[in-house]
């Protein structure tokens, strides 16, 4: 059989404050059916609002200005969001 598919994407914090020009680290944590965690998936970071907060690659949110973003950690059709308040 192969790889086991992802059932789940978690991150953490689930929301957090940050001021303008600082960052936070996202970490996400992807889950199979059994709820064991997986290992070597790619694992894409959105923001929705990056007028406020922008993430990279590797899940470090940057405050740009005040207001909200939400923060979307996806992986093989599973995603879950974070909201961040600059």
């Amino acid at each position: 059989p192969g790889p086991a598919p992802v059932a789940s994407v978690q991150l953490s914090p689930a929301a957090s404050a940050i001021d303008v020009g600082g960052t936070q680290a996202l970490t996400a944590t992807v889950r199979d059916a059994q709820q064991q965690v997986l290992t070597g998936r790619t694992i894409t970071f959105t923001s929705n609002a990056t007028q406020f907060a922008t993430v990279s690659d590797q899940g470090v949110v940057t405050g740009v200005a005040a207001g909200q973003a939400t923060i979307t950690a996806s992986s093989e059709g599973k995603s879950t969001m974070a909201v961040i308040t600059v």
